[in-house]
């Protein structure tokens, strides 16, 4: 099997650093070789760790893994995968929002909530794992208001899923002139800025375009609860045609009509 380059980084519980890099056929080859690594040797003396106490932290990805245990990480990357992931922008979307997307055949800037004299933006990020801002808030059953459900609950409820674009698509620009072009009011720009980073969003990740973009320019990918596949959009909405049934009668009953709109549309704009 062919080999590529992956680097690892080790951190001890109280904080210190060990780093290095080894070629690899997948993830478990490069965390087996961390492991083996004089630093990951030593941790396992210093800490009495063993492969039962590592357990895999969620957000990992065919070129990035991360395990922990008693209060140390191990982390693990593919340099040439992560090298292709940085040069992608993604759009972040549930899976209720798929059926319109798919009759569209778009993506379109979303004009919702938005000032009289702002443009619509359609909103793509940086963020290799997700978009903190896609995850809007949510009635959700048991609940007497709306909350933002963890990435892991709308990927249980409705499905997670993204689209993928070429970072240096000529269509997308980066948060700075987004949001002057999009004529967004200072007091708009400081209240997206403070509700992103109080959910750990990165603004820095914000990219966004002023026009539609159609699905043939996009590549389409689901999450499975470990990481991102690639995937088909028809096939996507058939395996969660029963799921949309259940948000649709869920909130219809909590909203009445309008429900799956007022539901899923609640939440900031980003």
């Amino acid at each position: 099997m062919e080999q590529t380059m992956w680097k690892w980084t080790i951190t001890t519980p109280s904080g210190h650093m060990s780093d290095g890099a080894a070629p690899a056929v997948d993830a478990v080859s490069a965390l087996a070789s961390a492991l083996a690594s004089p630093a990951g040797v030593g941790l396992a003396l210093a800490h009495g760790l063993t492969d039962d106490d590592l357990v895999e932290a969620p957000g990992g990805s065919d070129f990035r893994r991360i395990l922990t245990g008693k209060g140390c990480e191990i982390l693990v990357e593919c340099v040439e995968l992560a090298k292709v992931a940085a040069a992608r922008l993604w759009h972040y979307t549930a899976g209720h929002k798929l059926p319109l997307i798919r009759e569209a055949g778009t993506l379109r800037p979303n004009g919702a909530k938005i000032a009289p004299k702002e443009r619509p933006v359609l909103w793509f990020s940086a963020e290799p794992v997700y978009e903190p801002t896609a995850i809007k808030l949510v009635q959700m059953p048991g609940n007497t208001r709306p909350r933002r459900p963890s990435m892991a609950e709308l990927h249980e409820m409705i499905g997670v899923f993204r689209f993928a674009i070429d970072r240096d698509d000529p269509r997308l620009l980066p948060w700075p002139a987004v949001h002057r072009l999009a004529r967004i009011s200072p007091a708009g720009v400081a209240n997206m800025l403070r509700a992103g980073v109080e959910i750990g969003a990165k603004p820095t990740n914000w990219f966004g375009a002023f026009e539609e973009i159609q699905l043939a320019d996009l590549r389409f990918e689901a999450w499975t609860g470990e990481k991102w596949i690639s995937a088909s959009l028809d096939a996507s909405l058939e395996q969660i045609e029963e799921k949309l049934g259940l948000v649709r009668s869920i909130s219809a009953a909590a909203y009445g009509p309008a429900g799956i709109r007022q539901a899923w549309q609640a939440g900031t704009r980003a």
